[in-house]
């Protein structure tokens, strides 16, 4: 997960230049239909209940007769003003499903998060 522009430049080259920072590279296993997450940031509480702040990472494979159907969701939460009765959050959710071969690389670009934007770069290989 990135923030910053990416400029149409691909991962290596956006950060040789610059332009976007990496801010996690983590290596996801999960299993067909099952969602996966990656979650960077915080939580703070409303009430009875804590929110997740930050950028969240969802994703879920399920097999397709033309290779992996793989859904996409990016979402970032950011407090823009805590007060003692209550929070106001910005959400920012975007959302792509595309089935791919292993070993191909998806990027999906969201909203922003401390005035950056945030995007996901994700290769998907089938594990036997």
């Amino acid at each position: 997960m990135c923030q910053g522009d990416p400029l149409g430049k691909p991962l290596r080259a956006a950060l040789q230049a610059g332009t976007i920072e990496q801010v996690a590279r983590p290596n996801i296993f999960t299993r067909a239909g099952l969602e996966a997450v990656v979650a960077l940031g915080g939580q703070v509480q409303l009430g009875d209940e804590f929110v997740n702040t930050g950028s969240t990472l969802r994703l879920t494979p399920t097999p397709d007769s033309r290779g992996i159907r793989l859904k996409m969701v990016l979402e970032n939460v950011e407090v823009l003003e805590q007060a003692k009765d209550g929070l106001r959050l910005r959400s920012d959710q975007s959302r792509l499903t595309r089935v791919v071969k292993s070993g191909e690389l998806l990027r999906l670009r969201g909203g922003k998060v401390s005035e950056k934007d945030i995007c996901a770069e994700v290769r998907v290989r089938e594990v036997p």
